[in-house]
């Protein structure tokens, strides 16, 4: 199959190694954000309290974000899952769970096409650089009829770049973006649910929550 824009992407981000991409990133990044801070000045867009306890429905304290959306995603975990970006929280225990540095986003050569039911990842598209890219590869690993769960901090609930969002942050993530870029990856699917939730001081969450189900095996040409 001829090599595709998203193709070349991928092998030029897996070019350096891990630990190196994620150097040069913030190093980057680092004197962008100074640059922003002495040009801008903050707005109460996409603000959000650090301060807020989030609470479950059991009343104790939340921490990780696939904590906050684990009883709504679950009925859509079934069968044989992949974590991607989960950190110590998984989304269950018995997903392979791929983080760095044992696994990189980029890169899920270790798995054969079509190799899990499901495919799960939050709030870790947004510190990719070539989303399109990580998104093809995420779809090639999800069987025929299974579901790519993506769980993303929403810009209109969260800091933007350059105004105070996360400094490894890449991109901010609108939902309409982000189907658009899946829609570039190649592969067909269907929408199951695109849910938002925030603001934060309302909710607890400043985030989005989008489940997609996988229609075709091949890239389309």
């Amino acid at each position: 199959m001829a090599m595709n824009i998203h193709s070349i992407q991928r092998q030029f981000v897996l070019f350096f190694p891990s630990w190196l991409r994620i150097r040069i990133h913030r190093t980057v990044y680092f004197f962008f954000k100074i640059v922003v801070k002495v040009t801008r000045f903050r707005t109460g867009k996409g603000y959000w309290n650090k301060n807020i306890q989030r609470k479950g429905a059991d009343g104790k304290a939340i921490h990780g974000e696939s904590s906050i959306c684990r009883e709504r995603v679950l009925p859509y975990c079934l069968g044989k899952g992949i974590d991607i970006g989960c950190g110590p929280d998984p989304v269950t225990q018995e997903v392979v769970q791929w983080d760095f540095p044992r696994g990189d986003a980029y890169d899920l050569s270790s798995f054969a096409d079509e190799s899990f039911d499901f495919l799960f990842s939050s709030h870790c598209l947004e510190h990719l650089f070539f989303q399109t890219a990580a998104l093809a590869e995420w779809m090639r690993v999800i069987k025929v009829g299974g579901r790519m769960i993506l769980y993303l901090p929403h810009p209109d609930y969260y800091f933007n770049i350059g105004w105070g969002a996360n400094g490894d942050h890449c991109h901010d993530c609108f939902p309409e973006q982000i189907i658009r870029k899946l829609r570039s990856s190649g592969y067909d699917f269907q929408i199951l649910s695109l849910q938002e939730f925030g603001p934060a001081r309302r909710c607890g969450e400043w985030s989005f929550q989008l489940i997609v189900q996988k229609e075709n095996l091949k890239k389309i040409e």
